[in-house]
């Protein structure tokens, strides 16, 4: 009977991975570097992803989400506005899911083409492009993304998506609702923003 339901939470488990995997959010992470205009004709040779979530996201996540629970989006074209608040027993999830997010890691096969860099690799990384021209430096762009943490039988998540360059390193967390059977941007939550190696090395001259 062990063995029986240890083989089910496994099954459920690598299903639960598969689907993360491809989530439709995760995916347009691939669609939109092959949409890049220094990408434009496939020049790239890969596209370079951090496999984890560092803590500086997480926190970041964790600061903003003690300070504040309501969020709105305007709509463009009508300019009504909505609300979500995360309620209390909301927030208590989101934080303990948030602090499984590190210890989540992609596999190397998530995209095609693709390459894990990781964090202890970033400097030697970006190192190895000084010589390269600013369009192929771009090519060497670090991208991460979260597991999504999702909310109200799955009809919310929350995301985190981050470009890495030789210059520095811009990343958001963000609110997105499920509406017309597909995910949609509803508020930023929070950015995280850090100085890395071209720019630390610009400052130090």
């Amino acid at each position: 009977m062990k063995k029986l339901l240890l083989c089910c939470a496994l099954f459920s488990f690598q299903i639960l991975f598969a689907q993360n995997e491809n989530f439709e959010l995760v995916q347009e992470v691939y669609k939109q570097w092959q949409k890049f205009e220094f990408n434009n004709r496939n020049q790239c040779n890969n596209i370079y992803i951090n496999d984890s979530l560092e803590q500086t996201a997480i926190k970041g996540l964790k600061e903003r989400l003690s300070e504040q629970k309501k969020y709105y989006c305007v709509d463009g074209v009508t300019l009504n506005v909505d609300s979500f608040e995360f309620d209390d027993s909301e927030l208590e999830f989101i934080m303990k899911e948030a602090d499984k997010l590190n210890s989540h890691h992609w596999p190397e096969n998530i995209f095609p083409i693709a390459r894990i860099v990781h964090p202890g690799q970033f400097e030697k990384h970006f190192k190895s492009t000084e010589i390269l021209e600013p369009m192929e430096k771009l090519c060497n762009n670090v991208y991460t993304f979260s597991n999504p943490i999702f909310l109200r039988n799955q009809t919310a998540c929350l995301f985190y998506n981050e470009e890495r360059t030789f210059y520095n390193m811009s990343g958001e967390f963000s609110l997105y609702v499920y509406r017309k059977k597909k995910w949609e941007l509803f508020s930023l939550i929070c950015k995280v923003r850090e100085i890395h190696y071209g720019e630390s090395k610009k400052q130090a001259n």
